[in-house]
């Protein structure tokens, strides 16, 4: 996971302290409210998430149907408020399955991504001769100027380097997705152990 998370730090070297420092602490604040609350408002918490995502969904069907967005939005919330409560303990299970899944995806990427091919293409990008740990700071930023440019945003430079390493990982496509399924598997035998 290194490999991943020192890409995203060479865009992040741009950025402010400050705005750092603030979203850090939003999210450490949110991690330890769930970490410390969330068995008691496991409830709340999967309700709140299920009106969200059926809110989405039920905006999503107002565009297709020309149905009225607000309506469409409530009652798809609704919906999924009441089955993700209903069904809580499957929607956990199902969200550790993706969890693991991820994980074991992200592990096998940065694996491969730390060590990529010395394939002999018409051109060589110098994350294909070494990886971005391999690299220092300088030559890792001029990258990334390279594949966007340089006076994209934050999203558009995020968007090129994620493009960048899935190229990549093209040639390793299929064992990548047997390492997701691999993960997911072994989410689930461990619930059910």
């Amino acid at each position: 996971m290194y490999e991943l998370l020192i890409r995203i730090e060479t865009l992040c070297l741009d950025a402010q302290p400050l705005t750092l420092v603030g979203v850090g602490a939003v999210v450490t604040v949110l991690g330890l409210l769930l970490w410390l609350g969330g068995s008691y408002f496991s409830s709340i918490i999967i309700g709140v998430l299920g009106a969200s995502v059926g809110a989405f969904c039920g905006l999503l069907v107002s565009q297709w149907l020309d149905l009225s967005p607000f309506l469409s939005m409530t009652i798809g919330a609704a919906v999924l408020c009441i089955a993700a409560v209903i069904f809580r303990n499957v929607i956990i299970i199902v969200l550790a399955a993706l969890v693991f899944a991820l994980a074991a995806g992200t592990a096998y990427s940065s694996f491969v991504l730390s060590s990529p091919s010395q394939q002999q293409d018409t051109e060589v990008s110098p994350a294909q001769l070494n990886s971005f740990s391999q690299m220092d700071p300088t030559m890792r930023r001029a990258y990334v100027d390279e594949i966007a440019e340089e006076d994209a945003g934050f999203f558009e430079k995020l968007k090129a380097l994620l493009g960048d390493a899935l190229n990549i990982m093209g040639p390793h496509k299929w064992k990548l997705l047997l390492s997701v399924l691999l993960g997911g598997i072994g989410g689930l035998l461990l619930f059910r152990l």
